[in-house]
C-alpha cells in the first residue's frame, strides 16, 4: 500500500496523463504515465522484499524522578530472509518527554542486528 507521498505521485501522475491525452501533449501524457508506472513499481519492490523487522524497546531506569534521565535503547532484529535497506527509524514519544527520537540505520543482514539509543528527560511523574 502506498504512503500518503506516494498516492499523490499516483494522483499527479493520472492528472497529468488525462491532461496530455485531452490537449495531446505527448510529452506531458507520458510523464503522467511514467509516474504511474514509478509508484506502481515501487510497491512491486517493496511487496517482493522479504523483511521481518523485530523491534524491542528498554528503558533504563525503569523508574525516574522527573528530569532525571532515561535512556531508551531501541533494538532491532532482521528475521526476514532478505537484508532490511538503509532505514528511518522514528519513535513516537507522548507529551512530556524532550530528546531526540529519529535515526537513520544503515542495512541489517539476514538475522544480523542493530542497536541504537537516545535520552529523554520526564517533564513529571507518570506513565509514559
Amino acid at each position: 500500500m502506498p504512503t500518503l507521498r506516494g498516492w499523490l505521485v499516483a494522483a499527479t501522475g493520472l492528472v497529468l496523463a488525462v491532461v496530455g491525452a485531452l490537449l495531446g501533449t505527448g510529452p506531458v501524457e507520458q510523464i503522467g504515465f511514467a509516474l504511474l508506472v514509478l509508484v506502481g513499481v515501487a510497491v512491486g519492490v517493496v511487496r517482493l522484499g522479504n523483511h521481518d523487522v523485530e523491534v524491542t524497546r528498554d528503558l533504563s531506569p525503569e523508574r525516574a524522578k522527573p528530569r532525571q534521565p532515561v535512556t531508551v535503547t531501541v533494538d532491532l532484529h532482521n528475521k526476514g530472509r532478505g537484508a532490511a535497506p538503509l532505514m528511518l527509524l522514528q519513535d513516537r514519544l507522548p507529551a512530556g518527554l524532550g530528546g531526540r527520537s529519529r535515526f537513520g540505520l544503515g542495512g541489517i543482514e539476514p538475522g544480523g542486528r542493530r542497536s541504537t539509543s537516545y535520552e529523554v528527560r520526564p517533564a513529571r511523574r507518570g506513565r509514559y
